[in-house]
């Protein structure tokens, strides 16, 4: 008698388990139709390195086309050569290869002067009523700026802008936990804020693959989404030294017409020969 109460048992639950299951399966397509409506989250998708190289030089081609000119106060922290000392300085730049640098004595008077056109360059000592005039190219700059660039390539390095090769020559990595891109290249290596896409740093090499100069970016103005560095630090290898400006009082795209870059001494004043 206990064997056939326990077979009634058995088919009772049988019969319990078959219509829950009928059950679970009539519910099925009302289930399916309800999960088809809920949102779904879809994974971010991967920006392959490619793609942020070609962003970050759109963004630098977009500076490019809308910086043409600086105008600022400037301090030479190191180096600087005959610009070294002395009172206020002020420096204007316009691309392609353009500058001019006004140096006042510590009474607020001119003490020396120097223009160039990115052909000739010109410097005046008001004081000592003497000029000097030259090619301007890399060899005078180091000598009076301990900048040995020529001026096609010193005036858009301070004014942020790099002489950099093809974008397709360069490949990126991410460094400091994804703060900083490192983009590199045959001739350069740079180094990228990822959140501005501003440079911080930039590596001239040579075709050996070693260190010839380099630019650091300390510090950055901007205007009307135009970007300009405010603390400029740059490295030369051959010959070993270190020039540092500070900028304040930043003009962006002020008016320079060519005369600014033109210097005349006067007709009296002595012409240095040898230099």
């Amino acid at each position: 008698m206990q064997k056939k109460k326990w077979s009634g048992s058995n088919r009772r639950l049988n019969g319990l388990k078959s219509s829950r299951s009928l059950f679970i399966l009539s519910l099925l397509p009302l289930l399916i139709s309800c999960s088809s409506s809920l949102p779904r989250t879809v994974s971010p998708q991967k920006v392959s390195s490619q793609e942020q190289i070609q962003e970050v030089f759109r963004n630098w081609e977009g500076q490019r086309s809308r910086l043409k000119s600086l105008k600022m106060e400037v301090r030479f922290r190191a180096g600087g050569g005959l610009f070294r000392s002395g009172g206020e300085k002020f420096l204007f730049l316009a691309r392609p290869a353009s500058f001019r640098i006004e140096a006042l004595n510590d009474f607020g008077l001119p003490a020396s002067q120097v223009a160039s056109n990115g052909i000739r360059a010109t410097f005046y000592w008001p004081q000592e009523n003497r000029y000097l005039q030259a090619t301007a190219e890399k060899g005078l700059f180091e000598r009076t700026l301990s900048i040995p660039l020529d001026p096609e390539k010193m005036v858009p390095l301070l004014m942020g802008l790099l002489p950099v090769e093809e974008a397709e020559s360069f490949i990126v990595k991410t460094r400091e936990k994804g703060k900083t891109l490192f983009l590199k290249g045959d001739e350069s290596e740079i180094w990228v804020d990822a959140e501005s896409l501003r440079p911080k740093k930039f590596r001239n090499l040579d075709t050996q693959g070693h260190k010839v100069y380099e630019v650091e970016f300390l510090e950055w103005t901007s205007v009307d989404e135009i970007s300009a560095p405010q603390k400029v630090t740059l490295r030369f290898w051959r010959p070993r030294q270190t020039v540092t400006l500070e900028f304040e009082a930043i003009g962006i795209n002020p008016s320079l017409p060519p005369k600014t870059f033109e210097l005349i001494p006067p007709k009296d004043a002595e012409q240095i020969q040898d230099f």
